[in-house]
């Protein structure tokens, strides 16, 4: 009887250890499972992280193209207006001058002038 009691307790300990094996192996699965899982969703997460970080370094490319273009149309538009600048300097002084030189006629010479202005 000594011995049976011996060899069920064997019997129970080793389907005990067989159990405990078995859940080991099953829950380790199931959490290899859930790390593959969450691997595979950080590297889709990781490709479209870089998907838009094209997307941002291609709109930031064009945009600094589009502040060089900007920058030639400025440089041209300001040597435009320094050219006008000088051209309406000019027509100042000319402008100047003829109203000084009016403005010094006696009313004869300014009846003369306009006299003259409408002859052809």
């Amino acid at each position: 009887m000594n011995q049976s009691k011996d060899t069920g307790l064997i019997i129970t300990i080793g389907v005990l250890l067989l159990i405990i094996i078995i859940q080991y192996f099953t829950l380790n699965k199931n959490h290899d499972n859930k790390f593959k899982h969450q691997i595979v969703n950080l590297h889709r997460q990781n490709d479209s992280l870089l998907l838009s970080i094209s997307k941002s370094e291609s709109k930031i490319y064009k945009m600094d193209s589009l502040i060089q273009i900007y920058k030639s149309r400025i440089d041209s538009n300001k040597n435009k207006l320094a050219n006008l600048q000088i051209i309406a300097d000019q027509n100042k002084q000319k402008y100047n001058e003829e109203r000084n030189r009016l403005t010094n006629l006696s009313n004869k010479s300014i009846v003369g002038e306009f006299t003259n202005a409408f002859k052809h």
